[in-house]
């Protein structure tokens, strides 16, 4: 019989050779019950090695560079305007919000287009471009120094602009989160996410959930600095479970 540091060992190999493993073949290929393999992947999951799908278990996704911002408006819009949409009826009148760069939080732009009471801040050139186009709100940009590929700002001069400025609501976008926390390749965007966390009254994390899973170089921030999640239903049931199970609002469309 295999200590449980031992059987983990065992089933991160497999997975590792396999790519995926469901429940039921790891339970027959170690020889143990159904729960104690739910506990070891349990505990693979929180060290950040795997991540759990439908039915079983497979390593967690790393995301070596993140797709250019033309690459994201194309995939999962629909699961996105669903996003925009619940995330704009979230806000309150008179509210100070922040969009962070993102084609999920465009859609949250799109929303409240009529919506006269709000100040708007953002990083991301195209929600200010549509913004002042067709928004009636207040606006205001970070400005600081500019990734091309998802036309934002980053780095510190952005970050210094976000901790003066005390925020209602900031809707924070991803490219890679799981149960640790929400991760990036570009260190560039770090003091960015870490200001605008400090500077918000409430954090909300907006993804669909095709970036669960996924890991990257740099961890921003721990998943429970967020106050809520907007997701959609395809985030498999365990791990809605234990979102809830940090004291984190989960909302999904």
């Amino acid at each position: 019989m295999l200590i449980p540091i031992e059987r983990q060992k065992k089933i991160l190999s497999l997975i590792e050779m396999n790519g995926v493993m469901s429940i039921s073949t790891l339970v027959e290929i170690i020889g143990v019950s159904h729960m104690t393999i739910r506990r070891d992947i349990h505990k693979l999951e929180q060290s950040g090695k795997v991540i759990s799908v439908s039915g079983g278990v497979q390593l967690l996704e790393r995301l070596i560079t993140e797709p250019t911002r033309d690459d994201k408006s194309l995939l999962y819009y629909v699961e996105k305007a669903k996003i925009g949409k619940l995330a704009a009826q979230m806000i309150l009148p008179k509210s100070t919000i922040y969009l962070d760069a993102g084609s999920t939080t465009l859609e949250i732009a799109k929303e409240i287009v009529d919506r006269e009471d709000l100040l708007v801040i953002t990083n991301d050139f195209g929600i200010a471009e549509f913004l002042m186009q067709y928004g009636r709100c207040e606006l205001m940009h970070t400005g600081g120094r500019v990734c091309k590929e998802n036309r934002s700002s980053v780095g510190e001069l952005s970050a210094q602009f976000l901790r003066n400025i005390s925020i209602d609501m900031a809707f924070i976008s991803t490219s890679s989160w799981n149960l640790q926390g929400i991760t990036t390749p570009d260190e560039n965007k770090i003091p960015v996410k870490k200001a605008i966390i400090e500077s918000s009254q409430k954090n909300i994390l907006v993804s669909d959930s095709s970036k669960y899973g996924k890991v990257a170089t740099f961890l921003v921030h721990p998943l429970d600095v967020f106050d809520q999640i907007i997701c959609d239903h395809s985030l498999i049931y365990n791990v809605r479970e234990k979102i809830i199970s940090m004291n984190i609002e989960l909302h999904l469309v």
